[in-house]
């Protein structure tokens, strides 16, 4: 996963966006680079079978995997996302 500075311009939504580009210049700034490294793949692999019968797919176990690892060094840090399956095996480890 990476996060870039602010050289890289996301657009919001034109109407419904309750951000501004300031804003969003302002949290791509803070993000960091997030290396998919073998603990990342090894997590990913735990992650994708941690709750029966809710098996995730790999790329979902990856974004599980780098969340679970981030949030060791970012305090607070929540999932955000609007994939049930995630969403269930997230809550449940």
């Amino acid at each position: 996963m990476r996060c870039c500075g602010s050289d890289n311009k996301v657009a919001p939504p034109r109407s419904t966006s309750r951000y501004t580009q300031r804003d969003l210049d302002a949290l791509w700034s803070r993000c960091d680079l997030w290396e998919l490294n073998r603990a990342v793949c090894d997590l990913a692999a735990l992650a994708a079978h941690v709750v029966p019968g809710r098996a995730l797919r790999t790329l979902d176990a990856l974004h599980l995997a780098t969340f679970f690892l981030a949030r060791r060094r970012i305090e607070g840090l929540e999932l955000l996302t609007a994939d049930e399956r995630l969403k269930d095996v997230a809550s449940a480890v």
